[in-house]
């Protein structure tokens, strides 16, 4: 990440469903490089999931992979609050929760 450009997302979290490949992985990117956090979810591709994962941060973001289908509304609300805890220490709301990497409604 370029840290010399503004970084308007700074401090906030974005979801991205279906993040793990193709227009989803490039905006889990793009939305990681303006500063947020990401939380990204994939249903089949666990490997292609890390790999953007793996590019956020080497890259110096911060950045979660979440096994989620999003045509489940219970895995999608699961997904929402698993990514929230990608949100700054301190932050209104924060809360430590201990779960698995797989969401399932």
């Amino acid at each position: 990440m370029n840290t010399t450009t503004p970084k308007p997302l700074i401090n906030k979290v974005a979801l991205v469903t279906g993040g793990s490949r193709s227009i989803g992985a490039a905006i889990a990117k793009r939305l990681a490089a303006d500063g947020a956090a990401v939380a990204l979810t994939y249903s089949a591709s666990p490997d292609k999931a890390d790999e953007v994962v793996r590019a956020i941060e080497v890259a110096g973001g911060r950045a979660l992979a979440i096994r989620a289908d999003a045509g489940d509304a219970a895995a999608v609300k699961a997904s929402v609050q698993n990514g929230a805890d990608l949100r700054p220490a301190g932050h209104p709301g924060q809360q430590r929760r201990h779960r698995d990497r797989e969401t399932r409604g």
